[in-house]
């Protein structure tokens, strides 16, 4: 009976270890625009929240896929409408467990990426597709720094520009959509660029091997 009742305290009190071992951010963003700033992101405008898990850099969204390299996705969004209207975001990642990601750890480094043009249906970004992105160290308006928390931390990152209603630090062209999606690499100039590495490397592989024979 005793050794039953030490396994249901033991079983328990990991329960409650895990259920402690979870992240709550919420995001506050304005004002998000369009390429050219001329435009407030619409309603149902897409965002997502990503890590990067292992080397501190943020690949580029490819055509096919929102993230690249050892980025992953830890919550999406889409632009829903709240008293400042288009271009303001409010959003709550709630429950996030570090285990449900490989590779994710307290420390990683977290960024905002947002696409004007693209809504909850959308599967990839699409080449040319306009997005923008943000993070910061260490947190500006009453934010926390851009990493992942310790586990079982509740914490709100702010992205907030010049011209919001709060009258942010960053920029104003920081909240643009600046930048595009470029397209998957075909395979034909994969190919290609294989071939001509591999004709470089025989040119020169005579050259080479006579060096390494006279040191």
């Amino acid at each position: 009976m005793r050794v039953r009742l030490l396994c249901v305290l033991a079983i328990f009190s990991v329960s409650c270890l895990a259920a402690r071992a979870t992240i709550t951010l919420t995001i506050n963003a304005g004002e998000l625009r369009s390429s050219d700033g001329s435009e407030l992101m619409p309603i149902g405008g897409q965002l997502f929240l990503v890590a990067s898990t292992a080397d501190a850099v943020f690949g580029a969204p490819r055509a096919d896929y929102f993230v690249s390299g050892d980025d992953v996705i830890l919550f999406r969004w889409s632009l829903q409408e709240i008293d400042e209207g288009p271009g303001y975001f409010t959003g709550s990642a709630p429950g996030l467990d570090l285990g449900d990601f490989i590779g994710l750890n307290s420390g990683d480094l977290l960024q905002l990426y947002w696409y004007p043009t693209l809504t909850a249906g959308a599967t990839e970004p699409g080449e040319g597709t306009p997005y923008g992105f943000y993070r910061h160290p260490t947190g500006l308006d009453g934010s926390a720094p851009w990493v992942v928390p310790s586990d079982g931390s509740i914490v709100t990152l702010n992205f907030f520009t010049a011209s919001s209603v709060l009258e942010g630090s960053n920029a104003d062209e920081l909240g643009w959509a600046t930048f595009t999606v470029a397209p998957v690499p075909e395979a034909s100039n994969l190919i290609f660029g294989g071939l001509a590495l591999g004709l470089v490397a025989f040119r020169f592989m005579p050259q080479i091997r006579r060096k390494l024979a006279k040191s």
